[in-house]
């Protein structure tokens, strides 16, 4: 990954209602952090990832991502637009201070039934949200268990739920 310095410029280019919605390029919340197209692009360029704890107030003041805010550039794509809503697509380019540039595209974001989170990427993404809710392991893979059981047409036991409460 690169470091905030060695990149000179990032255009981002996408449809209009993603940057109605997302277009934030100071964000000083977390949930603005979360609705910044911006913040969320520097995040996987610098971290090599966007999860819960990239909104972190820690994350929000990080000089390196915040210096990295201002040379980006946001742009309506006409095919993109004239794709959309069918499709939520956008493309990223990447300048680096010695002039390469790099390139990316997502037709479809991860996550959507087109191209859905894998078996291990949803339990990653559901032990991270459990733990950040005060979940604790055990109690995060006996939830997980009992989840993997629903595609068993044999009955279930009782959720869970008392014995996963904060504390319990």
């Amino acid at each position: 990954m690169p470091a905030a310095a060695d990149i000179a410029s990032v255009r981002v280019s996408t449809y209009k209602a993603a940057l109605t919605l997302c277009d934030k390029p100071d964000p000083r919340t977390s949930a603005d952090a979360k609705f910044s197209l911006q913040f969320c692009v520097a995040s996987a360029l610098l971290r090599g990832r966007v999860g819960l704890a990239e909104f972190s107030d820690a994350a929000l003041v990080d000089t390196a991502l915040r210096a990295l805010l201002p040379r980006f550039e946001v742009e309506v794509d006409e095919a993109r637009e004239a794709a959309y809503p069918a499709c939520w697509s956008a493309a990223v380019s990447v300048t680096l201070a010695d002039g390469r540039t790099f390139q990316a595209a997502q037709e479809r974001p991860k996550g959507d039934p087109e191209n859905p989170l894998t078996e291990a990427e949803l339990e990653a993404k559901f032990r991270g949200l459990a733990a950040a809710g005060g979940v604790q392991t055990d109690q995060i893979e006996r939830l997980l268990d009992w989840l993997r059981g629903l595609a068993s047409p044999a009955p279930l036991d009782p959720l869970p739920l008392r014995s996963v409460a904060r504390g319990a």
